[in-house]
């Protein structure tokens, strides 16, 4: 039989047409994601991140790209909404120890973004 060893990388790989970008299963993409979503929980809070509905914003054959020197970043978006009440606290320590904010635009503004992250924002 065919060892993997004789296909080519974008077989192995599902890549783009361009061959540049490696397409992750969405499947997979969405297990990962979720799994790093409940990581920036805790016990504490009165909504769950986890228990968002998620809607994919770029499909699954067009992820955003950005290329940062040398360096391609490959960018499946997802959004979601949450509702939260004013008096919530905006800022909280993840079960995994990460201390995470909301942030509105005056935010944004005050502590800079990369040009990655203006990219998704643009596409929202």
């Amino acid at each position: 039989g065919s060892s993997t060893s004789n296909k080519t990388k974008k077989e192995e790989y599902n890549m783009s047409k361009d061959g540049l970008v490696a397409l992750v299963d969405k499947k997979k993409r969405v297990a990962l994601l979720t799994e790093f979503i409940c990581q920036l929980e805790n016990d504490c809070r009165e909504y769950r991140l986890s228990a968002v509905r998620r809607k994919d914003v770029c499909g699954d054959k067009n992820p955003l790209e950005h290329i940062f020197s040398h360096v391609r970043h490959t960018m499946y978006v997802e959004k979601g909404e949450i509702l939260i009440d004013s008096n919530s606290s905006f800022e909280w320590t993840a079960s995994n120890g990460r201390n995470l904010r909301w942030m509105d635009q005056v935010d944004f503004d005050q502590v800079g973004i990369t040009s990655g992250v203006k990219k998704i924002l643009n596409l929202l």
